[in-house]
């Protein structure tokens, strides 16, 4: 907040920023303020709680355009706002006197939302602190679609514990794709060798024993 103003940045993916000031003698002044800061945060930006991104769904985006279109010069808003998806991640950036808005934090902004869709595109899987076996895929071979060539039983076949998610030389042993056929991984053989040759020394260094 700036002497009365509700001052605040969107912030796209691609890098598209929106800038938005209200006074506080407009009418959607406190709508707006409500609507934005009352957002749940997916994730917060920075460590203070001002800067967070937020995930777009239908009725946010509606209820956001439906008071950008009470207030002026809202064109360039509407725009901006109609190029964004549903299930979209924004950046909500909101200025005040001890929270200026720079280069950097535009930089740490877009990254997040680079996260937040790497996150949903791929499924994140830790493992070492227990010996207990994960596997990626249905439990049921009969349901499992290959991530390489998208065939599905029975044109092609899987089986367990055959393919590593991450190679087993180099070190894993509790990670496995049950989402990977039998065909797909003989054929990236050549690939995982390619890998553990280019880090046999790494490997050595770090003493990360090989099958044999």
């Amino acid at each position: 907040m700036i002497n009365g103003i509700f001052k605040f940045r969107l912030v796209r993916g691609d890098g598209y920023i929106l800038s938005i000031k209200i006074a506080e003698n407009d009418p959607q002044y406190v709508d707006m303020l409500n609507l934005l800061c009352g957002r749940k945060p997916h994730k917060w930006i920075g460590n203070g709680s001002q800067h967070k991104i937020i995930r777009f769904d239908k009725d946010f985006k509606a209820k956001l355009a439906d008071l950008v279109n009470k207030c002026e010069n809202n064109d360039k808003a509407n725009a901006f706002i109609g190029e964004i998806a549903e299930g979209d991640y924004v950046a909500f950036l909101r200025e005040g006197t001890f929270n200026k808005i720079d280069d950097k934090l535009f930089g740490e902004a877009i990254n997040h939302i680079k996260i937040c869709n790497a996150e949903d595109v791929y499924d994140v899987y830790v493992y070492g602190d227990t010996q207990q076996k994960q596997f990626t895929g249905p439990s049921d071979l009969r349901q499992c679609i290959c991530r390489f060539c998208h065939l599905s039983y029975p044109e092609t076949k899987f089986k367990k514990k055959n393919a590593h998610a991450i190679p087993n030389a180099l070190g894993n042993e509790l990670v496995f794709c049950n989402d990977e056929c039998v065909t797909c991984n003989g054929k990236l053989n050549v690939v995982e060798n390619n890998l553990i040759n280019y880090l046999n020394y790494r490997r050595a260094e770090s003493k990360i024993p090989g099958k044999k």
